[in-house]
């Protein structure tokens, strides 16, 4: 009788670095010292070598656009450093209409020598005034001093996963109470048209959707 879905599309562009030109990957605008790398991938056919130099090398994707202030987005990629001549981070920022820098830096721990790729994920959310992101991880030289190592990234993910719960009421005619598996939302029908959404959400009611978001 009902069922409610939210499909989370991922907002990188060129998500597993397969697309290059000109010795740079499609969508990734902001690039010092990377280069591809067909050897130590994560999946796919290619990752991205980031060399490290005696100062801060940047690897940025271009601007995510579309983002909703208070929504929480899920961010993870993978990366291999098991060279002791380079260490990286990430390091991203939330944007506003004019490309200016709102809320708080997204940085990680300096990684670590490690022969197995690791799994960077972790969930934030948007501050007030956001509407881009900038998604961007950095190589560095050794604490020691030496560079001249490399780290490998692959498989980047960025995905809106909502704001508040979705409440929903009067919901198409159901002929009994049902409850929503994915949020626990107990439903009562009375009026076909009448009915709220709170959120984003795709809603199928014995074969009627209504893909709608915010709608009132």
């Amino acid at each position: 009788w009902f069922s409610s879905l939210l499909f989370a599309q991922n907002l990188v562009t060129n998500v597993d670095l397969k697309l290059w030109t000109g010795g740079n990957p499609d969508n990734w605008n902001h690039v010092e010292n990377i280069t591809q790398e067909s050897t130590n991938i994560h999946g796919g056919t290619y990752s991205a070598a980031h060399q490290s130099a005696s100062s801060t090398k940047d690897f940025g994707h271009e601007y995510i656009t579309g983002i909703i202030a208070g929504h929480d987005y899920n961010l993870s990629y993978y990366f291999l450093d098991n060279d002791d001549q380079a260490r990286t981070r990430l390091w991203s920022k939330w944007k506003d209409d004019a490309g200016s820098t709102v809320g708080s830096t997204i940085s990680s721990d300096y990684s670590t020598d490690n022969a197995e790729w690791q799994h960077y994920n972790n969930t934030i959310t948007a501050p007030d005034g956001a509407t881009q992101f900038y998604l961007e991880v950095r190589v560095y030289k050794e604490s020691s001093g030496a560079y001249g190592g490399f780290v490998y990234y692959d498989d980047f993910s960025f995905e809106d996963a909502g704001g508040a719960t979705p409440t929903i009421t009067n919901a198409y005619a159901l002929s009994a109470t049902a409850v929503d598996v994915l949020y626990n939302i107990d439903l009562t029908s009375t009026n076909p048209t009448d009915y709220t959404l709170i959120g984003s959400a795709i809603i199928t009611f014995s074969g009627a959707t209504i893909d709608d978001d915010n709608h009132k």
